[in-house]
Formats: structure tokens, sequence, C-alpha cells
């Protein structure tokens, strides 16, 4: 094929994970999955790291939408193994950091021994769709640890930083995870208002 060719491909295979995505936000998994999986053989034969970095993201969250943590957890590994491979940081850390919520949610006392040292809290310096995913997960492992209070500003600096990149789904479970540490709190008036 010559380069022109290629590049073709490619983007239509782009463009496939993005409307594979989109099936997915809207509850079709399985043609999700099929975009998906469409998408990710055209990178493999392509040699597109990033492509198919990004193909696993989507099927990663599919098979979350489908119940299959196992499956969720391998996908993710499989995008920052790659990601790794072409030094993006930026993917390395967002997968890293699904990861470890994931963890979290099994047994957080051994999420915060394995991930401890891998995320700071300082997340000031980390562009804002890493921060998001990264506040997420020591939001999450705060809230399951019981300390509320943490949880609660953690999970709004993940508000923030989702809105800030449209990740209007991270956002609003984001809200509704603040809404629950605030009834945790006793302060069901700021419960209410992040519910709502």
């Amino acid at each position: 094929l010559t380069i022109e060719a290629r590049q073709q491909k490619v983007l239509m295979a782009r463009l496939q994970l993005v409307r594979g995505n989109a099936k997915w936000l809207f509850a079709e998994p399985d043609m999700a999955n099929e975009l998906a999986q469409a998408a990710l053989k055209v990178f493999q034969e392509q040699l597109d790291d990033t492509g198919c970095a990004d193909a696993w993201w989507l099927l990663a969250w599919i098979e979350n939408a489908r119940g299959d943590a196992a499956a969720r957890d391998e996908y993710l590994q499989l995008g920052a193994t790659r990601a790794r491979k072409i030094s993006d940081w930026v993917r390395v850390d967002i997968m890293e950091a699904e990861l470890a919520r994931a963890d979290a949610f099994r047994d957080v006392a051994a999420a915060k021994k394995r991930w401890g040292s891998h995320f700071s809290e300082a997340i000031n310096h980390l562009p804002p769709a890493v921060a998001a995913c990264v506040t997420d997960y020591l939001s999450c492992s705060a809230s399951l640890s019981c300390d509320y209070g943490k949880s609660t500003a953690l999970g709004m600096q993940t508000y923030d930083a989702a809105l800030a990149t449209g990740q209007i789904r991270r956002a609003i479970f984001s809200a509704t995870n603040i809404g629950d540490d605030f009834n945790s709190l006793n302060d069901h008036h700021a419960a209410l208002e992040w519910m709502q």
C-alpha cells in the first residue's frame, strides 16, 4: 500500500473508533465492540500503537459495561503496555489510574499498597485528562477508606478536570459520588445539590 492508502485506512479506523465510542455511550455494547474490534485490526495491521491503545481503552469500557472486570483489566493493561512502548505517558497514566481504581473497589488496602507511590496527590503538574483519572482513583480510595472529607475534596477536583476535558460521564459519576460522601458527612443539603 502507498503511504496515502495506509493513512486512509488508519483514518477510517479512527472514525470507526469514534462511532464505537458513541455506540458505547448510547448503551449499544455489541455494535461498539464490533466497531472497536474492526478498528483494532486495522491499527494492528498498520502498526499504529496509538490506535491500538485507544481501541483497547474503548474495549475495556465496553467490557466494564458488560460486567466483565477481568476483560476490562486485560484491555487496560494491553493499552498501557502499548502506550508505554511509544512513551505516551498520558495514555499510560490514564489507563493505570483506571486499573488502580478497579483495584480499590476489589481491595482498597491492597490497591493503596500497590499504587500508593505511583500516584501523587500533587496533581497540579498533570495534564487535566490525567488529573481527572488520578483524582478519581484517589477519591474512590479515600471514600472506600471512610475518609469522606478527603474523598469529597478530591472528587471536586475530578469533577472540574473531567468537565474541562469533556469527560461528561466521569463528571456525572463524580458528582454522584461527592453527593454520597456529603451524605456520609451528614451534610444532606450539600449532598442534594451535588446529586442534582
